[in-house]
């Protein structure tokens, strides 16, 4: 009996959770980019062992190209809400925007996951929400969504190779 209020107790918390993710407004940590601001583009993360993007700078015509696109999508798109937490859920390929004050700004694809509950465990299966990407600033996750950004995360950037 307790194992079953618990369970009922994780699922119904999960789908809450869940249902916050574009209920939130837009952060105010969000701005967009100024000329200048961002330095540098990479993309990485994944799993150990696998190469990540070329670092792509501002010192380079090739890198300031690349850093000026990633910017110009960047600042099309501001987020619609919050990203809910969900938890571990994969090796996520990560876009990292180095900007001049030395901080930076993490992108990557948006995903959406739901729990089930059973009478002795629960399973969470999580799947990418095509065309949304979060952005990772300051301590917020933001969720908006941008076509542009998905599919460069999604292997656009090994074309720029």
């Amino acid at each position: 009996m307790m194992k079953t209020a618990l369970a009922l107790l994780v699922l119904l918390l999960g789908g809450w959770l869940g249902s916050l993710r574009s209920n939130a407004a837009p952060d105010a940590d969000w701005h967009k980019l100024q000329d200048g601001e961002a330095v540098s583009v990479q993309v990485v993360g994944s799993l150990h062992g696998i190469t990540p993007s070329p670092l792509y700078t501002v010192a380079t015509s090739e890198g300031r190209a690349i850093v000026a696109t990633i910017v110009r999508w960047y600042n099309a798109a501001p987020p619609n809400g919050v990203q809910p937490f969900y938890g571990r859920h994969g090796y996520p390929w990560k876009l990292r925007i180095d900007l001049s004050d030395g901080s930076d700004i993490m992108i990557e694809q948006a995903y959406d996951c739901t729990t089930r509950a059973f009478s002795n465990h629960s399973e969470k299966s999580c799947a990418s929400a095509d065309g949304e990407v979060v952005f990772h600033v300051q301590s917020k996750e933001l969720r908006g969504k941008n076509r542009e950004l998905y599919d460069w995360l999604a292997g656009g950037w090994r074309t720029q190779q």
